[in-house]
Parts: structure tokens; sequence; C-alpha cells
């Protein structure tokens, strides 16, 4: 005969309070961990959380007035949100201008690991680049290493500015500068 595990009716486990109000249990990890939730932290792997019913029912009907989960749009889906850069002369300058400041304390020869911890470009794909001529290298037995100044050369070109979305870390980057360029414009 099994035994039934006790519940305790007065708390919800934080799967259960994510059913309770409708989100997914990503995001209820992350509202509980930031203290968005009164919740008491038992500190265990499994069922760490322990959210008191009345404090969940005052939490849905919060959220039935005002969705303040808005603020975090975005950041738990699988679409990483659009940058984009209009790849016209003056942002091409400036991007290039941003990469170089931006990456001033890193050495003029780069090898292709460094860059594709830059960029998150794949190691192979910048070997293809090297390969085709898009990017000065040099070569010193099986590794590449490439020219920094002709490497920002290549991330500011209009094929790059593009293809903003191509990976995280590039998309970062972009970010970063629009949010610098707006600021700029803002002064």
């Amino acid at each position: 005969m099994k035994k039934k595990r006790k519940t305790n009716k007065a708390y919800f486990s934080g799967e259960e309070l994510a059913k309770y109000l409708h989100v997914s249990k990503k995001k209820m990890r992350y509202l509980l961990e930031n203290r968005y939730i009164p919740a008491i932290d038992t500190g265990k792997k499994t069922h760490r959380y322990k959210i008191e019913k009345k404090h969940a029912r005052k939490l849905k009907k919060l959220l039935e007035q005002t969705d303040i989960t808005l603020a975090l749009k975005g950041k738990f889906g699988r679409i990483p949100p659009k940058v984009s850069i209009e790849p016209s002369d003056a942002n091409i300058i400036k991007f290039r201008e941003f990469l170089t400041d931006r990456w001033k304390n890193e050495p003029d020869a780069l090898y292709i690991r460094r860059v594709s911890e830059l960029t998150g470009l794949p190691r192979q794909r910048l070997s293809e680049l090297c390969n085709k001529g898009k990017i000065q290298y040099i070569k010193m037995g099986r590794r590449f290493v490439l020219v920094k100044m002709s490497f920002i050369e290549f991330c500011s070109s209009k094929e790059m500015l593009s293809r903003v979305q191509i990976t995280p870390e590039f998309r970062k980057l972009a970010g970063e500068f629009l949010k610098t360029t707006n600021e700029e414009k803002s002064d």
C-alpha cells in the first residue's frame, strides 16, 4: 500500500503557483528568485519555494488588474527581440568606431577562438571567411590569427549590419551600439 504524501494546504509550491497564475515555470522561477513574489525559500532542490495561498490570491488579482510581467516581456520567449542597424555609410563608420573602442584592450592579432567568443560566429565560418579573403589573417601552423582591424572592418560592413540577428552575441553588440547612439541623440 502506497503512502500518500502529505500536502500543506496553506502553501503552493512554485510549480503549483505557475499553474495557478498561468505563467511558465521559467518565468515563475525568475519571479521567485528575484523576489517579485513573497515566498519562503526552503533551500531544497525540489519544492524549493513555498508561497502562502493568501499571497497567491492577492497576486492573481493584481495580475488580472495590471500585468506586472509586462516589464519582463521578451525575456522568456524563444524568439529574441529584433535589433536592427540601418546599414548606411554613417552607421557603418559609427559602428566601426564603436567596435574599435569596445575591443581596444584586445591584441591586434586575434585567434579564431577569441573572435568566436566576441561575436558568437562559429570558428568554421570564420575560417571560411578568411579563406574567401573577407578577413585578413596569418596562418601559424594550423591556426588562423586574424588582424583585429580587418575583422572590425568586416563586422561593420553592410553584409554584417544587414544580418545583425546572426548570433546572440552580435545582437548584444548591436543593441549596445544602438543604446549609445540613442543616448547621443537625446543629449
